[in-house]
């Protein structure tokens, strides 16, 4: 799907050698570390490291950075899963496109949504960054199954559906614009890697169904020549059969040669 994408190939060659390789792994380790740290602290730590524009101003620059490691969720359970699935993920597109293109993605995605945050002064975190990431891996692996609640095999393309649902309705049920173009900002990266390839596909699909309108509507409908009156058999049903016409029925009706001495006669 990115093989189109050649301007990403020619950053490659000039600048892949400074890309990180196994990012996801970096993160999700050092996500699990700051939740074990807010465990201790009482979650201080996390509003330590949430993207807020108006702080970052004053001096907290970390927080361009640091929004990437806020942990998913408090609940333990939830949380581990949550890095597990990220890691996954990620690494699996890292093996896919290689590690400079899964860098570009993730940062593009980062650099978006830190531009859409102090556009609209809104805080951010890493939850809508990491749903692209599920998207992109849908489009990847869409036959992949994974256990839903570990007991169900789901295949990632409709979780990658749902997931796409779920952004759809955070996007309309936000309380402001602010709200929406943050969920919207990190999809800016999906969009650019796979929009292209989603369009044709589209327009190859709306090719195919006109063309099989077009062939439909020239083709001829075959009707039996022959279709007896009485027991409705027709030469089709089987090509060995005879049929008769009647002269003294109205409109000289056929009959199969079964009937053609055994029908009332119809004037």
């Amino acid at each position: 799907m990115l093989n189109r994408i050649t301007w990403i190939d020619k950053l490659e060659k000039r600048f892949g050698k400074f890309c990180i390789k196994n990012l996801m792994y970096y993160i999700t380790i050092l996500t699990a570390f700051v939740y074990v740290l807010s465990i201790i602290d009482g979650s201080r730590i996390i509003t330590k490291l949430y993207l807020i524009p108006q702080l970052v101003t004053q001096g907290e620059i970390w927080r361009l950075i640091s929004f990437i490691i806020v942990p998913p969720s408090t609940g333990f359970i939830w949380m581990v899963f949550a890095i597990y699935l990220y890691y996954v993920i990620g690494s699996g597109l890292e093996r896919a496109w290689g590690s400079f293109k899964f860098n570009v993605y993730y940062f593009l995605g980062m650099l978006v949504t830190i531009i859409v945050s102090f556009l609209t002064k809104m805080p951010a975190g890493a939850w809508y960054l990491n749903s692209s990431l599920f998207l992109a891996f849908a489009m990847v692996y869409p036959d992949v199954e994974f256990l839903l609640f570990f007991i169900l095999p789901v295949k990632v393309k409709y979780l990658g559906y749902l997931n796409g649902i779920l952004i759809a309705w955070e996007f309309v049920t936000a309380s402001s614009m602010g709200e929406r173009l943050l969920v919207i900002a990190p999809v800016i990266s999906f969009l650019i890697f796979f929009g292209p390839y989603i369009f044709s596909k589209g327009k190859r699909n709306v090719k195919s169904k006109s063309r099989k309108r077009r062939h439909a509507s020239h083709l001829k409908v075959v009707r039996p020549r022959h279709i007896c009156s009485v027991c409705g058999i027709t030469d089709e049903d089987d090509p060995k059969m005879e049929f008769r016409y009647c002269s003294k029925c109205k409109d000289h009706r056929c009959y199969c040669i079964n009937h053609i001495r055994n029908h009332e006669h119809i004037e």
